[in-house]
């Protein structure tokens, strides 16, 4: 990373510090009193909204959530014990520097997070594995960092299932995974040509995992930093430079922030095959979950199929057509301990299918476009001004419509992604 690099980074952070005001959220329930200090955007992490989604407002620094009168009377359940009084000093916030400290503290958390929390406690229900919506391929270059933002927005979301529990009477939702919006924020580099990492946070918004009243079965919780991840990828055979096959291992580790939901682990083969223009990659995954029960319960420890499909073609050293395809099946055989919701609903299999295209370039006085590199043509490199080994900064913008292909998968999911390699 040059020194440019590093100024833009240390930018963000002091950006971040200085603008994001610290917020205070006061939850009420008859047997719960709970404060969360932290940025805006914390306002909104996953368990304050399970216990009151009908929350009127969070205020700035100093100010108290308003609660709805009819939500105070409904008894809450799994509450955690009352925490010792907060100051009221406490609510003045401290000082820009402190707040600077505070976020590189919150990425220190994000890391130790993905590396060192796989014994806390989870809930004991999970739904079918979605992740973000991206192929996995066999590139590595030591020494080149690569950002990524990978982003999507679903429309036609499926209706959620209810029903009524034939011992007790309550009401069941099904546990299908529906999200309005989803954004993943990643960091990628390659150790050696043979190992790369990627370390990431992901943004979405769900639907509410609980709901109070049948009137809320379909809302959706606010956009929130749901998780981070660690990922490796092993090259174990390169892709031939002329054309040829490649195959690849991937492994990736997904902790939930600040909520409830149970860790993944995946991992699975990569394959990549190349013939001038033409290239397909093909991602099979094993979705592990994993934690501890809650309140006793034990946890679903199932195992989910995913996969992850690209066929594209190289118009030239800057526009590439695709057609890519994601899915996921819900819980092999009978794997794990599915609850009442499974027995209820079954499982929820989702598919997608659809186009994208990306548009590559360099930025100017740069490398070119890594087009050049699949199409071997030498005058790529004469065209741009450049030798094929001088290195800058490439560009990779996506856009596309993904398709649900059965009842449990949103009707359309646009999909558009950021890559920048320096």
């Amino acid at each position: 990373m040059n020194w440019i690099t590093l100024q833009f980074f240390c930018s963000v952070l002091w950006f971040v510090a200085e603008t994001l005001p610290l917020q205070v959220v006061l939850a009420l329930s008859p047997s719960r009193v709970q404060f969360v200090i932290g940025p805006s955007w914390l306002a909104g992490i996953r368990g304050m909204d399970k216990v009151h989604p009908g929350l009127d407002a969070v205020g700035e620094t100093g100010s108290i959530v308003r609660l709805r009168q009819e939500q105070m009377a409904k008894p809450q359940r799994h509450f955690r014990p009352m925490p010792e009084p907060i100051d009221p000093m406490q609510l003045q916030g401290p000082s820009p520097k402190r707040r600077f400290q505070q976020v590189l503290d919150g990425l220190m958390l994000l890391g130790a997070l993905a590396l060192g929390t796989m014994w806390a406690a989870t809930a004991a229900v999970a739904g079918p594995a979605i992740g973000q919506f991206e192929l996995k391929d066999l590139e590595a270059e030591p020494g080149r960092i690569e950002f990524q933002s990978q982003n999507a927005h679903a429309f036609g979301q499926p209706s959620r299932q209810t029903a009524r529990d034939d011992d007790d009477g309550d009401l069941l939702f099904d546990d299908n995974s529906v999200a309005k919006q989803r954004h993943a924020l990643e960091l990628e580099t390659a150790l050696s040509r043979f190992f790369r990492v990627r370390i990431g946070i992901e943004f979405e918004k769900e639907r509410i995992d609980e709901p109070l009243f049948l009137s809320q079965a379909d809302d959706f919780a606010a956009l929130r930093l749901e998780e981070v991840a660690l990922e490796g990828v092993v090259i174990l055979v390169p892709v031939p430079e002329k054309g040829g096959v490649g195959v690849g291992f991937l492994a990736e580790f997904e902790a939930p922030v600040f909520g409830d939901d149970l860790k993944t682990i995946i991992f699975g083969p990569i394959m990549e095959f190349r013939a001038g223009p033409l290239r397909y990659i093909s991602n099979i995954t094993f979705v592990h979950f994993f934690g501890a029960g809650e309140d006793g319960e034990p946890p679903d420890n199932k195992w989910d199929l995913a996969y992850a499909q690209q066929l594209s073609y190289a118009l030239n050293d800057t526009w590439t057509l695709a057609l890519e395809a994601y899915g996921t099946f819900d819980r092999l055989g009978n794997s794990g301990r599915p609850g009442e919701e499974r027995a209820a609903f079954g499982d929820f299999d989702q598919h997608r299918i659809g186009p994208i295209v990306y548009y590559e370039f360099g930025l100017p006085g740069r490398l070119a476009p890594s087009g050049a590199e699949h199409d071997g043509d030498a005058t790529d490199a004469s065209l741009s001004g450049l030798d094929d080994d001088d290195e800058g900064t490439v560009v990779s913008i996506g856009t596309g419509v993904l398709f649900g292909l059965n009842d449990n998968t949103s009707d359309a999911t646009l999909k558009w992604s950021v890559e920048v390699e320096f």
